[in-house]
């Protein structure tokens, strides 16, 4: 595929944005009105991809992802979202969210993490995405953007944004840790984001896992078993493992050096009270990593 060339949208570029979003079967309602959001994609004078926001105030939805067929698999999808997520206008958003029906794993590589829908700003539950452009049960993500967030890359002189949890199965442990520092991140302002990966990874979630988490009223929607990769692992400025004594030849602590590691028991075939002491303890240490974040966050205001 040749090299395309990014613009920003005008109107004479309607048509077809609409035959692009159409071929990838993407709602087009409301994304007339978002024009001066798009970032298109050109091979020659073909418009081979799209990107969007969608602005509500402060906050934005990113929309209308699309790539043509022939240019798929090329990484375009990538450079799309990564272009209209730094572009001056996309700068200028507190928070990116996102509905998506089939692609969660795909945004979560740029830092997006699983929300409830009831979490989402009014005005944006009232958008035609929420109203019925999209289908109902298509798990909502979102993003803190960086520019807003006055803070440095590293932990170590900075603060920490991006943590990864790993065990050998990605189907418990970690997948707590996940659902716990994304949620309470989000519910204090906290710009870091948890993911999760496991070296034996693709299995489902463990239902003691999901149960408990449930019975205090966090919820894993969104979130699945993946695979443990080196760009999964760079994108991470902390890998905490969970424990390794399960299974010492897949143990993901013979990968890289680590900077921490849990040592927690794995829920595996536990009885559901054994489950909940874990989830507690999981709990307790992801708070604690939280404090440190919240003072890395207060020492870095003015």
């Amino acid at each position: 595929m040749p090299t395309p060339t990014f613009r920003t949208a005008v109107e004479a570029d309607w048509p077809a944005i609409t035959r692009l979003l159409a071929e990838a079967g993407l709602p087009q309602e409301g994304a007339r009105e978002c024009l001066p959001y798009f970032l298109l994609a050109f091979e020659a004078e073909r418009l081979v991809g799209c990107a969007a926001l969608e602005p509500y105030g402060d906050v934005a939805l990113l929309r209308s992802v699309a790539v043509a067929p022939g240019a798929r698999g090329s990484g375009l999808g990538a450079e799309l979202v990564r272009g209209v997520l730094t572009e001056k206008e996309g700068r200028r958003f507190h928070t990116i969210y996102l509905l998506t029906a089939t692609a969660a794993g795909f945004f979560r590589r740029f830092g997006f993490v699983p929300a409830e829908r009831s979490e989402a700003p009014v005005a944006l539950r009232a958008s035609p995405e929420f109203r019925g452009a999209c289908p109902a049960d298509a798990p909502l993500l979102w993003l803190v953007m960086e520019k807003r967030r006055e803070s440095t890359d590293r932990v170590l002189g900075g603060i920490l944004k991006n943590v990864l949890f790993v065990c050998v199965h990605n189907a418990g442990r970690s997948q707590m840790a996940e659902a716990f520092l994304n949620h309470i991140a989000h519910e204090r302002g906290l710009p870091v984001r948890a993911a999760s990966a496991g070296t034996v990874a693709g299995g489902e979630i463990n239902p003691a896992a999901l149960a408990v988490m449930a019975e205090i009223g966090i919820g894993m929607e969104g979130q699945y078993s993946k695979p443990l990769t080196p760009e999964i692992a760079e994108t991470a400025e902390r890998i905490i493992t969970m424990g390794c004594g399960v299974d010492a030849e897949a143990c993901p602590a013979r990968l890289r050096p680590l900077l921490e590691d849990w040592g927690l028991d794995d829920p595996k075939g536990q009885p559901i009270e054994a489950v909940r002491a874990i989830r507690d303890q999981i709990r307790e240490k992801v708070e604690s990593l939280l404090a440190e974040v919240s003072a890395g966050v207060n020492g870095s205001r003015p």
